[in-house]
């Protein structure tokens, strides 16, 4: 379940008007809350419980991706604020990749197609990282995972800066509005 305990608005609250939630059930809700909750798990070295049947693929794929690719975990799903910007995120996962020296930020997707949105979001998590906990990420990745279980698909973000730069855009409307 998410919670933000913070007084500062969220990426995804930021971005909400850019995404798609035409195909969001609470069902899909449920599936991406515990699919990334088993994902944050298994990264960590915790104990995974089985998923129901129809989910367990997507955390069959997350296992199998972090298995294949994942050199060494930096942060997982913690809660990072930027006081210079005021909002908040919770990024899924950054790590050394193998076959990298370098931190990349990893989002997880249980959505088929890709997103613009995904870009913006992972840049305002690259900012929090760098701001909250002085980690530096060379680049971002959204990792779009696949009910058969087999190994996500990884997609490149767009530039980082560009993309943060729209991104404070938005937050920035989003709080001359939300003060309306």
């Amino acid at each position: 379940m998410y919670v933000n305990d913070t007084p500062y608005p969220s990426t995804t609250e930021v971005l909400k008007a850019h995404i798609g939630t035409d195909w969001f059930t609470e069902e899909s809700a449920a599936r991406g809350d515990a699919v990334h909750s088993g994902a944050s798990a298994y990264t960590q070295g915790l104990f995974v419980p089985s998923l129901q049947p129809e989910w367990q693929g997507w955390l069959d794929s997350a296992k199998r991706w972090i298995d294949q690719t994942v050199d060494k975990v930096i942060l997982v799903e913690t809660r990072l604020i930027s006081v210079k910007y005021g909002y908040c995120g919770k990024p899924d996962l950054i790590a050394v990749l193998r076959g990298n020296n370098f931190n990349t930020l990893c989002d997880f997707k249980t959505g088929a197609a890709v997103e613009r949105w995904w870009s913006l979001q992972n840049a305002s998590y690259r900012h929090l990282a760098k701001e909250d906990k002085g980690i530096i990420t060379k680049n971002g990745i959204s990792v779009r995972l696949k009910p058969d279980g087999s190994g996500g698909l990884a997609s490149d973000c767009l530039p980082y800066q560009a993309c943060l730069n729209v991104f404070l855009s938005e937050l920035n409307s989003f709080k001359f509005f939300k003060a309306a």
